[in-house]
């Protein structure tokens, strides 16, 4: 009944096995999740560089009209009035002047404001200085990099007419 010749694999061989598989997946796991959150985070970061490209173009072609006369709508291809996801918190008639606040996964992650002094027109970029989620953060960290934001919190004021 019983064939002594056949081979199997033996209990602790198949633990020995399943302890690996569930030690590399430890592993693994992780280096998955930072890396999407780079991602998403890299995401982020293009979009507010977007829409400050958006806004400088729009003026720029519009012949440096006043910013209250353009809403953020007219400006930008973002998505407005976004509650969760990445885009624009406000609606699409919200002026720069008045500020606008860009999201990424649902934070707020910057607020633009236009502002003219002399003449001359003018954004300032504020970090709102997100902690969570991690893509939010890792997205903060560039903007202050490419913006030379020297502090989570801090702005940097762009020239449009220079």
């Amino acid at each position: 009944m019983f064939n002594k010749n056949h081979q199997a694999f033996t209990m602790v061989e198949l633990i020995f096995v399943i302890v690996i598989i569930g030690i590399l997946a430890a592993v693994a796991v992780p280096k998955l999740a930072a890396t999407r959150d780079d991602a998403y985070g890299a995401i982020c970061t293009e979009n507010s560089q977007r829409i400050l490209i958006e806004i400088t173009a729009s003026y720029a072609r519009n012949g440096y009209t006043k910013f209250s006369d353009l809403g953020i709508g007219s400006i930008s291809s973002m998505s407005t009035n976004v509650t969760v996801g990445n885009g624009i918190s406000d609606p699409p008639d919200r002026k720069v002047k008045e500020g606008i606040t860009v999201l990424c996964d649902g934070t707020p992650l910057l607020y633009l404001k236009g502002f003219t002094v002399a003449g001359d027109y003018n954004i300032t970029v504020t970090d709102l200085a997100p902690t969570e989620p991690p893509a939010v953060f890792i997205a903060a960290e560039n903007i202050r990099a490419i913006h030379s934001i020297t502090s989570p919190g801090g702005f940097f004021i762009y020239s449009l007419t220079d």
